[in-house]
């Protein structure tokens, strides 16, 4: 009678992942602009020049993200961490979704840029403080 060949037996106990840690190790870290460390993206506070070359900000990417999906801002509008020692790191928004996006896949998340939450709250009360974008609002209405 031969033996069958034993089947390796999955590794259990302190050194074996959870599946999701698996899963979330083996995703690929997003590609950051030359300079930018990935500190900024768990910081999330980013700064935007207004089309006067005025910094604006810290505001979160979900600020940012509404502001863009309510036609304020286009892809092109420079941005940058708010963290010290980025003030020469510029990005443009649309890299900067991208960045956004693999990191929230990196982690497990999705990036949603149509969530009713934000439809809701913008119904509610204004999602842009016109005192804080000035003439940036003007540039930007279509």
């Amino acid at each position: 009678a031969a033996a069958a060949a034993a089947e390796p037996e999955k590794q259990q106990g302190p050194l074996a992942a959870p599946p999701a840690a698996a899963a979330a190790a083996a995703a690929p870290r997003p590609a950051l602009p030359p300079g930018m460390p990935y500190e900024v993206l768990d910081a999330d506070l980013w700064i935007y020049r207004d089309p006067q070359g005025i910094e604006q900000g810290p505001f979160t990417k979900a600020d940012i993200l509404d502001w863009l999906e309510g036609g304020f801002f286009h892809l092109d509008l420079p941005v940058r961490s708010a963290l010290p020692g980025q003030e020469q790191i510029w990005s443009v928004l649309e890299t900067m979704i991208v960045v956004w996006a693999q990191a929230a896949a990196a982690a497990g998340r999705e990036v949603q840029l149509d969530q009713p939450a934000a439809a809701a709250a913008a119904a509610a009360a204004p999602v842009v403080d016109l005192s804080k974008l000035g003439s940036a609002v003007e540039q930007h209405v279509p």
